[in-house]
């Protein structure tokens, strides 16, 4: 819709404003998971489109929380929804300070996307986002609920599949798991 058709103080633009607005909210709708408000599979992946059809490298991040399935068992699953909201507001806000975005992947797996960050970088923010899971407090129902998570962080220079990228933070996520949780596996270190 033009933007001097939005502008009018008439009913066209009242019913233009309105046609955008319906428009944003089918987009978020078919983008974005309900639970969390981050990306689903379909709109990370639109996002990543555009950054191969630019060329822009990025660095993939996979991340888990670790014994989800203990938390919901043991809280309940209102506990559980909690903790998936907080984390991705955590997810949300470090992603958007570095240019990114997060993603609900599955379950209690998310999938971070920082666009032009090489390796090093992305493992700095990553610890910082780590430290700052570990220092939260995650309180339900005036219970602490304590709360851990493990990543696996790939570069892509922007010239592999996003497939086989994801695939290799999925394995390192896998490694991080197996020994120990609660830390950071890369293609080049390990941080604890």
């Amino acid at each position: 819709i033009p933007a001097k058709t939005l502008k009018r103080k008439d009913e066209i633009g009242q019913i233009s404003a309105s046609a955008v607005k319906v428009r944003q909210n089918l987009r978020d709708m078919v983008e974005r998971d309900p639970l969390t408000s981050l990306y689903n599979r379909r709109g990370c992946r639109s996002l990543i489109d555009r950054l191969s059809e630019n060329g822009i490298g990025y660095t993939v991040v996979m991340g888990d929380i670790d014994f989800f399935k203990k938390i919901n068992d043991t809280y309940g699953h209102a506990a559980g929804d909690y903790i998936l909201k907080e984390i991705s507001a955590l997810l949300r806000g470090c992603t958007k300070d570095n240019n990114g975005f997060a993603s609900r992947w599955g379950g209690e797996e998310f999938l971070l996307i920082l666009p032009r960050t090489e390796l090093k970088k992305a493992q700095d923010i990553i610890s910082a986002l780590l430290d700052r899971i570990r220092a939260s407090e995650f309180v339900s129902d005036g219970t602490q609920i304590p709360v851990t998570m493990t990543f696996g962080i790939a570069e892509n220079g922007g010239k592999e599949d996003f497939e086989a990228a994801v695939s290799r933070a999925d394995e390192l996520l896998y490694k991080g798991k197996t020994s120990g949780r609660n830390r950071i596996v890369s293609e080049d270190t390990v941080a604890v």
